[in-house]
């Protein structure tokens, strides 16, 4: 016997950081703490209307805890506006919460250098910024490359704790920030932050 729960909605809009809709924002749920949604991939992922409206139907949680955030655009590319999040909940099958209201936020802004462990630029590295709250899906975050003279930009930083690093490392936490490829750095909205200066080791 298959039994059939009852799924959970959540509904109302998501806005910029001046309360005004933003249409077709990304909405998400991110299972809390994991820095990825409940079946790592997009399928529970859904675009905002016109007027910023959404409807998400979701598994219910149970005793686990999930949040909603939301993506200024569609899966892949960035707009205007750093990601969005809410505190974490539990639901239970069948239940219903209404005037949900996501905010997406003012972004930051790291500027900086790719080196290599003799100083030389390294063109054409990832670096990347994951939010320490882990709140959000890994697969929304904030990525670029180098240039050829090992000079990055990397925009759209929720303001907040962030963990940048260079090179192929997926995540790393506080705890694992053990050389110069990887900085913990605390961001305002709005903020440009100069001069950080990622160095690679050579096994990496």
């Amino acid at each position: 016997m298959i039994t059939i729960e009852r799924g959970v909605k959540i509904t109302r809009r998501v806005v910029d950081p001046d309360g005004n809709p933003v249409a077709g924002a990304t909405v998400a749920r991110a299972m809390t703490g994991s820095d990825n949604s409940l079946t790592g991939d997009t399928r529970f992922s859904v675009q905002a209307d016109r007027d910023g409206r959404f409807i998400a139907w979701l598994p219910a949680s149970g005793q686990r805890r999930y949040n909603l955030m939301a993506h200024d655009g569609k899966y892949g590319p960035w707009r205007t506006w750093a990601n969005g999040v809410l505190p974490p909940i539990r639901t239970q099958p069948g239940q219903e919460i209404r005037d949900v209201e996501l905010r997406l936020t003012r972004p930051a802004i790291v500027r900086g250098r790719v080196l290599d462990f003799q100083g030389k630029p390294v063109p054409r590295c990832e670096v990347r910024a994951r939010a320490s709250d882990r709140l959000e899906q890994h697969i929304y975050g904030p990525i670029t490359k180098s240039d050829q003279t090992g000079r990055f930009e990397l925009r759209f930083l929720r303001s907040g704790r962030q963990y940048i690093w260079a090179g192929k490392v997926i995540y790393f936490g506080e705890d694992d920030a053990s050389d110069d490829s990887r900085r913990v750095l605390t961001v305002a909205a709005g903020q440009i932050r100069e001069g950080v200066d990622l160095i690679l080791q050579a096994s990496r």
